[in-house]
Protein backbone atom coordinates (compact mmCIF):
# COMPACT_ATOMS: atom_id res chain seq x y z
CA UNK A 1 0.00 0.00 0.00
CA UNK A 2 1.58 3.14 -1.05
CA UNK A 3 1.09 6.54 0.60
CA UNK A 4 -2.10 8.93 0.11
CA UNK A 5 -0.84 11.96 -1.58
CA UNK A 6 -2.51 15.64 -1.25
CA UNK A 7 -3.73 16.90 -4.32
CA UNK A 8 -1.86 19.83 -6.61
CA UNK A 9 -5.77 20.50 -7.83
CA UNK A 10 -6.23 21.22 -11.72
CA UNK A 11 -8.83 23.38 -12.86
CA UNK A 12 -9.85 24.56 -16.15
CA UNK A 13 -10.58 27.89 -15.25
CA UNK A 14 -9.58 31.76 -17.43
CA UNK A 15 -5.82 32.15 -16.17
CA UNK A 16 -7.02 35.89 -15.93
CA UNK A 17 -9.30 34.86 -12.11
CA UNK A 18 -6.62 32.51 -10.57
CA UNK A 19 -6.56 33.32 -7.08
CA UNK A 20 -3.78 32.73 -5.26
CA UNK A 21 -5.15 29.65 -3.44
CA UNK A 22 -3.86 25.80 -3.99
CA UNK A 23 -4.95 25.51 -8.10
CA UNK A 24 -3.18 24.83 -10.72
CA UNK A 25 -2.91 26.22 -14.22
CA UNK A 26 -1.60 24.93 -17.80
CA UNK A 27 -0.61 27.62 -20.36
CA UNK A 28 1.08 27.18 -23.86
CA UNK A 29 4.04 29.83 -23.72
CA UNK A 30 5.58 31.14 -26.92
CA UNK A 31 8.93 31.41 -27.96
CA UNK A 32 8.78 35.24 -27.49
CA UNK A 33 7.88 35.21 -23.93
CA UNK A 34 11.52 35.17 -22.64
CA UNK A 35 10.23 37.38 -19.75
CA UNK A 36 7.93 34.68 -18.58
CA UNK A 37 10.40 31.92 -18.93
CA UNK A 38 12.88 33.73 -16.51
CA UNK A 39 9.85 34.16 -14.70
CA UNK A 40 9.28 30.31 -13.98
CA UNK A 41 12.81 29.59 -13.65
CA UNK A 42 13.13 32.05 -10.54
CA UNK A 43 9.96 30.87 -8.61
CA UNK A 44 10.64 27.37 -9.15
CA UNK A 45 13.46 27.62 -6.49
CA UNK A 46 10.38 28.73 -3.95
CA UNK A 47 9.22 24.63 -4.44
CA UNK A 48 5.87 25.78 -5.05
CA UNK A 49 6.24 25.78 -9.15
CA UNK A 50 6.52 22.91 -11.44
CA UNK A 51 7.17 22.51 -15.21
CA UNK A 52 5.84 19.58 -16.33
CA UNK A 53 7.56 18.14 -19.13
CA UNK A 54 9.01 21.52 -21.00
CA UNK A 55 10.09 21.59 -24.24
CA UNK A 56 13.09 23.48 -26.20
CA UNK A 57 12.11 27.24 -26.74
CA UNK A 58 10.38 26.71 -30.35
CA UNK A 59 7.61 28.57 -32.00
CA UNK A 60 5.21 25.91 -30.31
CA UNK A 61 6.85 26.08 -26.98
CA UNK A 62 4.55 24.20 -24.95
CA UNK A 63 4.51 23.11 -21.23
CA UNK A 64 2.03 22.08 -18.12
CA UNK A 65 2.82 24.87 -15.34
CA UNK A 66 1.48 23.92 -11.80
CA UNK A 67 1.89 25.71 -8.71
CA UNK A 68 0.99 26.50 -5.04
CA UNK A 69 -0.03 29.27 -2.75
CA UNK A 70 3.38 31.21 -2.27
CA UNK A 71 5.10 31.12 1.18
CA UNK A 72 4.60 33.96 3.21
CA UNK A 73 6.62 37.27 1.53
CA UNK A 74 6.36 35.63 -1.91
CA UNK A 75 2.46 37.16 -3.23
CA UNK A 76 4.44 39.95 -4.84
CA UNK A 77 6.09 37.46 -6.99
CA UNK A 78 3.04 35.18 -7.27
CA UNK A 79 0.99 38.19 -8.72
CA UNK A 80 4.03 39.04 -11.74
CA UNK A 81 4.06 35.54 -12.49
CA UNK A 82 0.21 35.21 -12.13
CA UNK A 83 -0.08 38.04 -15.07
CA UNK A 84 2.80 36.58 -17.08
CA UNK A 85 1.03 33.50 -17.68
CA UNK A 86 -2.40 35.98 -18.38
CA UNK A 87 -0.26 38.05 -20.76
CA UNK A 88 1.35 35.32 -22.94
CA UNK A 89 -0.58 32.52 -22.84
CA UNK A 90 -3.12 31.08 -24.82
CA UNK A 91 -6.38 29.41 -23.97
CA UNK A 92 -6.57 26.81 -21.18
CA UNK A 93 -4.68 23.14 -22.62
CA UNK A 94 -7.26 20.79 -22.38
CA UNK A 95 -5.42 17.23 -20.65
CA UNK A 96 -2.72 18.42 -18.12
CA UNK A 97 -1.69 15.37 -15.91
CA UNK A 98 -3.24 15.62 -12.34
CA UNK A 99 -0.45 16.24 -9.87
CA UNK A 100 -0.60 14.97 -6.28
CA UNK A 101 2.03 15.79 -3.36
CA UNK A 102 3.33 13.79 -0.86
CA UNK A 103 1.99 13.37 2.33
CA UNK A 104 5.06 13.28 4.20
CA UNK A 105 7.78 14.94 1.21
CA UNK A 106 5.38 17.73 0.56
CA UNK A 107 6.55 21.47 0.31
CA UNK A 108 6.54 22.10 4.06
CA UNK A 109 8.63 18.47 4.66
CA UNK A 110 12.21 20.15 6.83
CA UNK A 111 15.20 18.79 7.86
CA UNK A 112 17.50 20.54 10.24
CA UNK A 113 15.58 23.37 9.64
CA UNK A 114 15.84 23.67 6.03
CA UNK A 115 13.42 23.73 3.50
CA UNK A 116 13.31 21.58 0.20
CA UNK A 117 14.65 22.77 -2.63
CA UNK A 118 14.24 19.89 -5.18
CA UNK A 119 10.86 18.65 -6.36
CA UNK A 120 11.00 14.41 -7.52
CA UNK A 121 8.07 13.85 -9.79
CA UNK A 122 7.18 10.08 -10.26
CA UNK A 123 6.01 7.96 -13.35
CA UNK A 124 2.25 8.81 -11.54
CA UNK A 125 2.54 12.40 -11.23
CA UNK A 126 3.08 12.01 -7.59
CA UNK A 127 5.59 15.28 -6.39
CA UNK A 128 8.03 14.55 -3.54
CA UNK A 129 9.77 17.72 -2.09
CA UNK A 130 13.61 16.61 -1.00
CA UNK A 131 16.65 18.20 -0.19
CA UNK A 132 19.50 17.78 -3.35
CA UNK A 133 22.48 17.88 -0.33
CA UNK A 134 20.71 14.68 0.99
CA UNK A 135 20.23 13.02 -2.24
CA UNK A 136 24.05 13.93 -3.08
CA UNK A 137 25.53 12.76 0.38
CA UNK A 138 23.80 9.65 -0.13
CA UNK A 139 25.15 8.95 -3.57
CA UNK A 140 28.83 7.98 -5.14
CA UNK A 141 27.23 9.03 -8.95
CA UNK A 142 25.03 12.36 -8.60
CA UNK A 143 22.45 10.49 -7.83
CA UNK A 144 22.48 8.44 -11.31
CA UNK A 145 24.02 11.85 -12.46
CA UNK A 146 20.49 13.64 -12.34
CA UNK A 147 22.21 16.18 -10.03
CA UNK A 148 25.81 17.26 -11.88
CA UNK A 149 23.70 20.65 -12.09
CA UNK A 150 21.30 22.86 -10.02
CA UNK A 151 17.89 21.88 -10.67
CA UNK A 152 14.48 22.59 -9.32
CA UNK A 153 12.50 19.77 -10.09
CA UNK A 154 13.34 15.82 -11.52
CA UNK A 155 11.10 13.08 -13.00
CA UNK A 156 12.39 10.06 -12.34
CA UNK A 157 11.01 5.79 -13.63
CA UNK A 158 9.62 5.22 -10.38
CA UNK A 159 6.03 5.06 -8.97
CA UNK A 160 4.99 6.90 -6.05
CA UNK A 161 4.53 3.53 -4.20
CA UNK A 162 8.77 3.12 -4.60
CA UNK A 163 9.90 6.51 -4.35
CA UNK A 164 8.39 6.76 -0.95
CA UNK A 165 10.33 3.38 0.16
CA UNK A 166 13.68 4.78 -1.08
CA UNK A 167 13.20 8.15 0.23
CA UNK A 168 12.17 6.86 3.36
CA UNK A 169 15.18 4.71 3.79
CA UNK A 170 17.44 7.70 2.59
CA UNK A 171 16.22 10.02 5.25
CA UNK A 172 16.18 6.59 7.58
CA UNK A 173 12.25 7.37 8.68
CA UNK A 174 10.05 4.44 9.25
CA UNK A 175 7.37 4.04 6.56
CA UNK A 176 5.61 0.73 8.04
CA UNK A 177 2.34 2.77 8.18
CA UNK A 178 2.21 2.75 4.43
CA UNK A 179 2.52 -1.40 4.45
CA UNK A 180 4.62 -1.57 1.01
CA UNK A 181 4.91 -4.28 -0.97
CA UNK A 182 7.53 -6.95 -0.81
CA UNK A 183 7.24 -5.65 -4.63
CA UNK A 184 7.94 -2.24 -4.13
CA UNK A 185 10.40 -2.84 -1.54
CA UNK A 186 13.04 -4.36 -4.04
CA UNK A 187 12.14 -2.06 -6.67
CA UNK A 188 13.46 0.70 -4.25
CA UNK A 189 16.45 -1.28 -3.75
CA UNK A 190 16.91 -1.59 -6.64
CA UNK A 191 16.43 2.49 -7.83
CA UNK A 192 18.65 3.28 -4.77
CA UNK A 193 21.74 0.78 -6.15
CA UNK A 194 20.90 2.68 -9.62
CA UNK A 195 21.22 6.19 -8.24
CA UNK A 196 24.57 5.58 -6.84
CA UNK A 197 23.33 4.28 -3.01
CA UNK A 198 26.06 1.98 -1.47
CA UNK A 199 25.44 -1.07 -0.09
CA UNK A 200 26.85 -0.21 3.23
CA UNK A 201 24.13 1.92 3.52
CA UNK A 202 21.37 -0.18 2.88
CA UNK A 203 22.90 -3.02 4.83
CA UNK A 204 22.55 -1.01 8.18
CA UNK A 205 19.15 0.70 7.40
CA UNK A 206 16.71 0.02 10.36
CA UNK A 207 14.11 1.28 8.08
CA UNK A 208 14.74 -1.47 5.34
CA UNK A 209 15.54 -4.01 8.00
CA UNK A 210 11.94 -3.23 9.66
CA UNK A 211 10.18 -3.02 6.31
CA UNK A 212 11.41 -6.72 4.95
CA UNK A 213 11.25 -8.20 8.30
CA UNK A 214 7.42 -7.11 8.67
CA UNK A 215 6.53 -8.59 5.71
CA UNK A 216 8.30 -11.99 6.98
CA UNK A 217 5.33 -13.59 8.71
CA UNK A 218 3.56 -14.15 5.41
CA UNK A 219 5.96 -14.08 3.14
CA UNK A 220 9.02 -15.88 4.52
CA UNK A 221 10.70 -17.35 1.56
CA UNK A 222 10.17 -14.24 -0.49
CA UNK A 223 11.82 -12.14 2.60
CA UNK A 224 14.92 -14.09 3.10
CA UNK A 225 15.20 -14.45 -0.91
CA UNK A 226 15.48 -10.39 -1.21
CA UNK A 227 18.02 -10.35 1.96
CA UNK A 228 19.76 -12.86 0.54
CA UNK A 229 20.28 -11.47 -3.37
CA UNK A 230 21.35 -8.04 -1.10
CA UNK A 231 23.74 -9.33 1.01
CA UNK A 232 21.43 -7.82 3.58
CA UNK A 233 22.57 -10.45 6.63
CA UNK A 234 21.27 -8.99 9.51
CA UNK A 235 18.19 -8.90 7.52
CA UNK A 236 18.34 -12.43 6.41
CA UNK A 237 19.65 -13.90 10.06
CA UNK A 238 16.18 -12.41 11.04
CA UNK A 239 13.68 -13.42 8.79
CA UNK A 240 15.36 -17.08 8.67
CA UNK A 241 13.59 -17.63 12.18
CA UNK A 242 10.65 -17.96 10.01
CA UNK A 243 11.84 -20.60 7.91
CA UNK A 244 12.16 -23.54 10.61
CA UNK A 245 9.11 -25.51 8.96
CA UNK A 246 10.11 -24.38 5.31
CA UNK A 247 9.99 -27.11 2.92
CA UNK A 248 12.88 -26.27 1.06
CA UNK A 249 11.91 -29.44 -2.00
CA UNK A 250 9.42 -26.76 -2.77
CA UNK A 251 12.01 -23.80 -3.62
CA UNK A 252 11.93 -22.99 -7.21
CA UNK A 253 14.89 -22.96 -9.07
CA UNK A 254 14.48 -19.38 -9.62
CA UNK A 255 14.52 -18.19 -5.75
CA UNK A 256 17.35 -20.89 -5.08
CA UNK A 257 19.46 -18.90 -7.70
CA UNK A 258 18.32 -15.52 -6.94
CA UNK A 259 18.79 -15.74 -3.29
CA UNK A 260 22.46 -17.77 -4.15
CA UNK A 261 24.25 -20.47 -2.71
CA UNK A 262 25.61 -19.05 0.72
CA UNK A 263 22.17 -18.12 1.89
CA UNK A 264 20.49 -21.72 0.56
CA UNK A 265 23.53 -23.59 2.53
CA UNK A 266 23.50 -21.66 5.40
CA UNK A 267 19.62 -22.48 5.56
CA UNK A 268 19.73 -25.94 4.83
CA UNK A 269 22.24 -26.55 7.04
CA UNK A 270 19.92 -24.76 9.90
CA UNK A 271 17.63 -27.32 9.44
CA UNK A 272 19.35 -30.26 9.17
CA UNK A 273 21.19 -29.07 12.13
CA UNK A 274 18.07 -28.75 14.41
CA UNK A 275 16.59 -32.00 13.57
CA UNK A 276 19.66 -33.66 14.27
CA UNK A 277 19.97 -31.84 17.87
CA UNK A 278 16.23 -32.89 18.44
CA UNK A 279 16.90 -36.66 17.83
CA UNK A 280 20.00 -35.92 20.71
CA UNK A 281 17.97 -34.77 23.36
CA UNK A 282 14.45 -37.07 22.95
CA UNK A 283 16.08 -39.97 22.36
CA UNK A 284 18.27 -39.69 26.06
CA UNK A 285 15.75 -41.44 28.42
CA UNK A 286 15.09 -40.28 32.26
CA UNK A 287 17.44 -40.86 35.13
CA UNK A 288 15.94 -44.05 36.83
CA UNK A 289 15.64 -43.42 40.78
CA UNK A 290 16.80 -45.70 43.46
CA UNK A 291 14.61 -48.83 44.07
CA UNK A 292 12.24 -48.96 46.65
CA UNK A 293 9.93 -51.26 47.75
CA UNK A 294 7.32 -51.04 45.36
CA UNK A 295 9.17 -49.66 42.40
CA UNK A 296 12.54 -51.95 41.61
CA UNK A 297 14.18 -52.26 38.58
CA UNK A 298 12.27 -54.52 36.89
CA UNK A 299 8.86 -51.57 37.33
CA UNK A 300 11.26 -49.34 35.87
CA UNK A 301 11.43 -50.78 32.84
CA UNK A 302 7.69 -49.35 32.08
CA UNK A 303 9.64 -45.85 32.25
CA UNK A 304 12.14 -46.51 29.77
CA UNK A 305 9.18 -48.23 27.40
CA UNK A 306 6.93 -45.19 27.55
CA UNK A 307 9.62 -42.83 26.79
CA UNK A 308 10.75 -45.00 23.70
CA UNK A 309 7.71 -44.86 22.27
CA UNK A 310 7.35 -41.24 22.98
CA UNK A 311 10.93 -40.75 21.46
CA UNK A 312 10.33 -42.35 18.14
CA UNK A 313 6.92 -40.76 17.64
CA UNK A 314 8.88 -37.14 18.09
CA UNK A 315 11.92 -38.56 16.28
CA UNK A 316 9.59 -39.98 13.14
CA UNK A 317 7.34 -36.97 12.93
CA UNK A 318 9.96 -33.92 14.05
CA UNK A 319 10.44 -30.74 12.10
CA UNK A 320 13.15 -27.89 12.92
CA UNK A 321 9.93 -25.82 14.09
CA UNK A 322 8.86 -28.58 16.59
CA UNK A 323 7.52 -26.54 19.27
CA UNK A 324 8.56 -26.71 23.34
CA UNK A 325 4.52 -27.20 24.08
CA UNK A 326 4.84 -30.36 21.51
CA UNK A 327 7.54 -31.75 23.59
CA UNK A 328 5.82 -30.97 26.66
CA UNK A 329 2.43 -32.76 25.77
CA UNK A 330 4.10 -36.09 23.73
CA UNK A 331 6.18 -36.78 26.49
CA UNK A 332 3.58 -35.52 29.02
CA UNK A 333 1.09 -38.11 27.93
CA UNK A 334 4.06 -40.44 28.16
CA UNK A 335 4.20 -40.58 31.54
CA UNK A 336 0.34 -40.45 32.31
CA UNK A 337 -0.11 -44.17 32.81
CA UNK A 338 3.06 -44.55 35.27
CA UNK A 339 1.85 -44.73 39.13
CA UNK A 340 5.57 -44.58 40.84
CA UNK A 341 5.05 -41.17 42.04
CA UNK A 342 9.29 -41.76 41.88
CA UNK A 343 9.26 -42.35 38.16
CA UNK A 344 6.75 -39.59 37.77
CA UNK A 345 8.74 -37.00 39.19
CA UNK A 346 12.23 -38.48 36.96
CA UNK A 347 10.10 -38.11 33.56
CA UNK A 348 8.54 -34.60 35.10
CA UNK A 349 12.57 -33.74 35.38
CA UNK A 350 13.78 -35.30 32.11
CA UNK A 351 10.91 -33.28 30.03
CA UNK A 352 11.96 -29.82 32.28
CA UNK A 353 15.49 -30.70 30.75
CA UNK A 354 14.43 -31.61 27.27
CA UNK A 355 12.48 -28.14 27.08
CA UNK A 356 15.53 -26.31 28.51
CA UNK A 357 18.10 -27.92 25.60
CA UNK A 358 15.57 -27.06 22.89
CA UNK A 359 14.91 -23.72 23.62
CA UNK A 360 18.69 -23.25 23.85
CA UNK A 361 19.53 -24.56 20.03
CA UNK A 362 19.89 -22.09 17.66
CA UNK A 363 16.61 -21.00 15.86
CA UNK A 364 18.53 -18.57 12.58
CA UNK A 365 21.04 -19.00 10.59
Amino acid sequence: MGERPGRWQGLNISLTSARPSHHAHCADVREESAEFCVSLSSYAASSHLIVLNPAPPTPHYHAFVYFQQPPVGHSADFEHLRREMANHAQLPCQGAPDISTSTIFGPTFQVDGLPPDVVLISTDNVTFHVHTQRLRASSTNAFGRRLTQPITSLSLPETSAVLNVALHILYNMSCLQFQPSLEDIEAAISALLSYGVPQTLLQTSQPLYRLILSNAPYRPIEAYVLAGHHGLETTAIAVSAHLLAYDLSKLSDELTIKMGSVYFSRLYKLQHARLAALRNIVLRPPIAHPPTLTCNEETQGQLSRAWAFASAEMVWNALPSTSVGALQSTFGQAGASIACPDCQAMIRNRIAEVTHEWSAIKRTI
